[in-house]
């Protein structure tokens, strides 16, 4: 679900931080003061911003490893060109199945 509601606009995303910041410091007994990275680290959580990436990566190494079955066709850059550029191990969407 992280996954999907994670391309959200940033302002989006933003507001919803400031509610899990204000509830991990809750939760914590925390000052409304103390540092969101304090707070971060004691309770083990991850930003919202973070775990949108972290599901994606999860989700892009299922898919590369065919752990999951998935539409998506996915190739290196460097399958189309052996070229040295700074693109060349980029991963991109070839085809849909």
């Amino acid at each position: 679900m992280v996954f999907i509601w994670g391309r959200a606009p940033k302002t989006y995303i933003h507001c919803l931080e400031i509610l899990q910041n204000r509830a991990i410091k809750t939760l914590l007994y925390c000052h409304h003061l103390t540092a969101t990275k304090t707070i971060y680290e004691l309770s083990n959580i991850l930003p919202l911003s973070t775990l949108s990436k972290y599901h994606a990566a999860i989700f892009m190494y299922n898919v590369l490893h065919d752990s999951i079955e998935s539409n998506l066709v996915l190739e290196f850059s460097g399958s189309f060109h052996y070229h040295n550029t700074r693109n060349k191990i980029n991963i991109f969407i070839s085809q849909s199945k």
